[in-house]
């Protein structure tokens, strides 16, 4: 990639070198909110630049509030030029780009370079000093000199990254769209540098080649800001998103009706990842409903090629060095550590815009064929490759989505049904707190007694679409039940076991089960506990996640069927398998 970008040179590789850059913008405070009551609505209450209602907006905080003429004095803010009852936000830009050792103050190479910008979530921000009752200082939270070492190792291979500086956005307490605002914000601002013949991003700054990776609410933001670009012709003349990450994300949408959740949509991104630790206490989930949510319902709704590492041992804070530094969300002894998150962060979220903007071939990093180099385990969901041939999902009662029609073969010792996963109930026990998938899986309950025929599901597969000689695997996503409440229940239970069968249309078929696609699949879940300090009383939850992993399958291993000419896909069960089995996603790639 360097070579192809002109980077390197008789000077050798390129090294990072950094650029602060403040910039006044005119941004606005959008006041926004979810409902507490269903349908649990998330709206805008308010948009305004106007300096007394910020004043007002601010007056709400305690026990010394910040005010207009403190954040001035403290250079943090300024009346607009324009209109002296409005303000203007100081907006930090923390810029890394390859540069050569010999010339660090210029951009490597001669070419156009991709450039990604990393949105921090909710932390301590503008911090006061107050004495006798009054605010004498005010201090601005680094918060974006907390991805150092991702900017570094994306500026070692050639792309510019900007750390954006949402503290404005943390001081009046935004949800996702003064973030989103403020990300559209810096992307304006960078342009505008960019056009400059003076700048040293003078026609060096590729507008078509962008990413963005948001942390916490950060990673609602990004989708948010997505959407906002492509519905404004101005910006999405200029501004080009290509991929998506969100990283340990809020969900401020999720808890409404289906109708009014966000989500990225098939053509308006080449690609979605969500990065996810087990071990998370601040953005811990709840289930596929509640107010805040996480990334698994990102996922489960969003239509582009995606991915989602979900990571055992990570938690929320360690990913910025920043906040770790402050305090971190998790003192489990299973925990990675600082060093080990940034070795992910790197290898994950770096990899995606290395693979998605610098044309890499790192695609194996995001179906798990190629391991972490911290060595920390990671369960994948993923839907993409090279062609992609969606089968079935279960959001459609009626047929697959090939238009094909679907058998759900329910028998009075294995009752089969098409469920939504939240709202399954086992001997009593909801799963709604143990998962935040929000999807339709295929239900089978197998702890009644034999059945009498093993296949519980067939879907058939329309005459135009049963070539499938140019793809090379099957894949499906798989869960079971676990008893969550405890690490050793989780440990008892039985993995869930689904034999795969496929049928041409001479009536030829082949099998494969789980000692051909991971004895060992798919993933327990970790077991976790969240404390609450409530007036008067401790409160411990059990939010242990229960969730689907994507099960790969070579269709090589189907022998003796027609690949050019598959009818039908079923699904087996196995009559010992004494547990629930559930399963998604029915759909058949060829791999990056």
């Amino acid at each position: 990639m360097l070579t192809l970008l002109g980077l390197v040179g008789p000077g050798g590789a390129p090294a990072p070198a950094v650029d602060v850059m403040p910039v006044w913008v005119p941004l606005e405070l959008s006041v926004d909110e979810t409902l507490h009551t269903p349908p649990f609505t998330y709206q805008v209450l308010s948009r305004s630049r106007e300096i007394a209602k910020l004043d007002e907006h601010l007056a709400l905080t305690k026990p010394v509030p910040l005010t207009f003429a403190a954040l001035k004095a403290s250079n943090l803010l300024q009346p607009d030029p324009a209109d002296a009852t409005k303000y203007q936000v100081k907006l930090t830009l923390r810029i890394e780009y390859p540069a050569l050792p010999s010339s660090p103050k210029k951009l490597a190479g001669k070419g156009k370079l991709p450039v990604v910008l990393i949105n921090h979530g909710h932390h301590r921000n503008w911090q006061p000093t107050i004495a006798g009752g009054a605010i004498t200082a005010i201090t601005a939270t680094p918060n974006i000199d907390g991805y150092k070492y991702l900017q570094d190792a994306l500026a070692e291979h050639g792309i510019v990254s900007v750390s954006v500086d949402h503290n404005f956005a943390c001081a009046t307490n935004a949800l996702i769209e003064m973030r989103a605002d403020t990300i559209i914000a810096a992307l304006n601002a960078l342009s505008t540098e960019a056009s400059s013949s003076s700048s040293r991003y003078h026609g060096r700054l590729d507008f078509s080649k962008i990413g963005l990776m948001g942390h916490s609410r950060g990673g609602d933001a990004v989708v948010r800001a997505v959407k906002k670009i492509l519905a404004e012709p101005s910006l999405s003349a200029k501004f080009k998103i290509l991929t998506v990450c969100s990283l340990a994300p809020t969900d401020y949408t999720g808890a409404d009706v289906p109708g009014n959740r966000m989500f990225l949509d098939s053509n308006d991104v080449n690609f979605y990842l969500v990065v996810y630790g087990a071990l998370d206490n601040d953005v811990f989930g709840g289930g596929p409903i509640p107010i805040g949510g996480s990334g698994f319902r990102h996922y489960d709704r969003a239509r582009p090629p995606k991915a989602m590492v979900f990571l055992d041992n990570s938690c929320h804070n360690a990913f910025n060095t920043v906040w770790f530094a402050d305090g971190n969300d998790s003192t489990d002894p299973r925990l990675a550590s600082d060093a080990e998150h940034r070795s992910l962060a790197v290898d994950y979220i770096g990899d995606l815009f290395r693979w998605q903007l610098g044309g890499e071939k790192l695609g194996a990093r995001f179906d798990g064929r190629t391991p972490n180099r911290a060595g920390q385990h990671a369960s994948f969901q993923w839907m993409f490759g090279q062609a992609l041939v969606r089968v079935d999902d279960f959001e459609n009662p009626a047929a697959n989505l090939l238009g094909g029609a679907r058998v759900v073969i329910n028998g009075p010792s294995d009752p089969t049904a098409i469920e939504d996963f939240g709202s399954i109930t086992i001997a009593g026990n909801s799963l709604a707190p143990h998962t935040e998938h929000q999807a339709h899986v295929l239900h089978v309950d197998l702890t009644l007694s034999t059945p009498a025929t093993t296949r519980v599901l067939t879907t058939e597969i329309p005459a135009a679409n049963r070539d499938w000689s140019a793809l090379d695997t099957l894949v499906f996503s798989l869960s079971g039940w676990f008893d969550p409440t405890s690490a050793a229940t989780i440990t008892a239970a039985n993995l869930p076991r689904l034999q795969v069968t496929l049928v041409d249309g001479a009536g030829a078929s082949a099998a494969v089960g789980f000692n051909a696609y991971g004895a060992s699949l798919p993933s327990r879940p970790v077991f976790k506990t969240k404390t609450f300090l409530v007036p008067g009383n401790v409160v411990t939850w059990n939010v242990t996640l229960i969730r689907l992993e994507t099960i790969p399958i070579a269709l090589s291993s189907f022998a003796g069927v027609d690949l050019t000419k598959i009818a039908q896909v079923a699904l087996d069960i196995v009559p010992d398998n004494d547990t629930h089995v559930f399963a998604d996603n029915i759909h058949v790639v060829k791999r990056q």
